[in-house]
Order: structure tokens, then sequence, then C-alpha cells
């Protein structure tokens, strides 16, 4: 404000004197309005000006003065625009997780049936497993052993330990760490979901395995599966697998399997063109 400080004296003496121009008075209006030190000033100048008035005794001229005096909008204050961007983003974040976490603690538990298990599967928090029970899970974490159950959908899932998954419906699971076989030929749909990829079955037996990093292999073992990966989708049908990480997707030429749904690629690995 200090170069327009002469400009800012002369507007308000124009004011003041009662001559000052449409073209003046719009001048002061701008100067008032974009700089907070001319509105200290214009108020300032205003408040002496009454004073000297009112001691002087010229009632008239006091009476006179608020027709002289231009007043202002106040400007409101706006933060800039990248600012409220930034702030509704961290908003949607914060709402986001809040609600990841309500629907993670309010999803109701699905039911499976237990049809057996091999070795001594040992789960965090759960108590033993028997085969032929009715459990209700939200989640099961083995640390070891082997699980076998039946979702109502009809889906067959095998999970070896150690493991950690999550139940969403009788026709959706979420691997978060571990290997798991579905035998879906009576669910047509079931899907099976990790950090990288949604897999969709098709009338399959298939296998799944994912780490902590995300990195996830499917293989077919009967049927045909759907595997999403970052936009895009492919199918595997028996005897295909592919493993997904970071460094892309690439076919696995070599799996080795077991009883009780176990199984895991060997050496052996071509990029997917």
């Amino acid at each position: 404000m200090n170069e327009s400080a002469p400009e800012l004296e002369t507007l308000i003496d124009a004011v003041l004197a009662g001559d000052a121009t449409p073209a003046q008075c719009t001048r002061l209006n701008e100067l008032v309005r974009d700089h907070a030190g001319a509105r200290d000033e214009y108020a300032a100048q205003m408040r002496m000006h009454a004073l000297l008035q009112w001691r002087g005794g010229n009632g008239e001229s006091i009476a006179q003065a608020p027709s002289k005096i231009v007043t202002f909008p106040q400007p409101k204050t706006r933060r800039p625009m990248a600012a409220r961007w930034l702030a509704a983003a961290a908003l949607l974040v914060v709402f986001a997780s809040v609600g990841a976490v309500f629907r993670s603690l309010w999803r109701a538990p699905v039911s499976v049936e237990v049809i057996g298990s091999t070795g001594t599967p040992t789960a965090d928090g759960l108590p033993p497993f028997h085969a032929g029970e009715r459990r209700a899970f939200r989640a099961i974490k083995l640390s070891g052993g082997s699980l076998r159950f039946r979702l109502a959908s009809g889906a067959v899932v095998d999970v070896n330990g150690p493991a950690h998954l999550e139940l969403l419906s009788a026709m959706r699971l979420r691997l978060l760490a571990g290997r798991v076989t579905a035998d879906s030929a009576l669910a047509h749909g079931f899907t099976i979901e990790t950090a990288r990829a949604k897999i969709v079955d098709l009338g399959t037996r298939f296998g799944v395995a994912a780490d902590e990093s995300g990195a996830t292999e499917v293989v077919v073992f009967e049927g045909e599966v759907e595997v999403r990966d970052a936009g895009t989708a492919r199918r595997l049908t028996q005897g295909e697998a592919v493993r997904m990480a970071d460094d892309g997707a690439k076919r696995i030429t070599n799996i080795a399997s077991g009883a009780a749904g176990e199984w895991g690629a060997l050496p052996g690995a071509g990029v997917i063109r």
C-alpha cells in the first residue's frame, strides 16, 4: 500500500470535500476493497473528519457527511482453490476410512459348514473345528494346518495355513495372505479377491495364493476362470496358471499339487504378451 498512499490520500480528500468524481469513487472503492491498509486508513480519516466536525460545532456538516462517505462491501475471506480441494480430498479420505471400518465391524458373519481338517489347524481367536458343525465367520486366520468348509452357495473352500481371509458373502471372499483352493462347480460366479486381482469362477476348481505384498497366483485345475487385474481381464482354462506382481503378469508353467488342496508354483515362468 505504500506506493498508492499519495493516491489514497487524494481520493479521500476529494470524497471529504464532496467533489469526488465517479471515476475517483470507483478507484477508491477498488483500493479499499483490495487492501486492508487502505480500509484502515479510510476508516481513520472518516473518524477524524467526523470528530473535527463535531468539536467545531458544525452539526450541518456532520448531518451531510453520510452522503459524502462511500460505503464498501467487506471482502470475503476465501481459501485458495487448491487449499479447498485439498481439504475436500482429505475429508473424503477420512470418510472412506471411517466407512471401511464401520463396514468391517457391521458386516454380518457368513455361515459355513465345516467339512473337515488335516493336521491340527489352529485359528487365531477361534475354538477348534469339528467336521459337520456350522459356524459363522467374518474372517479366518490360520497359523497352521488346513481347513475345508462349504458355503451356503455350494462352493467348497480349502484353506492351507498360514492364511488369512475374510468372508464377505456366500459368493465372495477376500484372501489377504496364504493359499486357498475353491471348488465352485455349484456356485457359478463365485469370486475370490486379493489386493491385486479379482478371480471370478465360470464353473470350475481353481486355486489362489497371495502374499502381503499383494502378489497373486492363480491356477485352474478344472473349468475356467476370469482374472481381472489392473483394468484388464483374461480367461484361464484348465491347466493354465498366472502370477501377477509389480513386475507384471507371468505364466506359471509348472504346478505341484497334493492332498487337501495343497499346491504350489515351481520355477519356470514366461511373460504374458
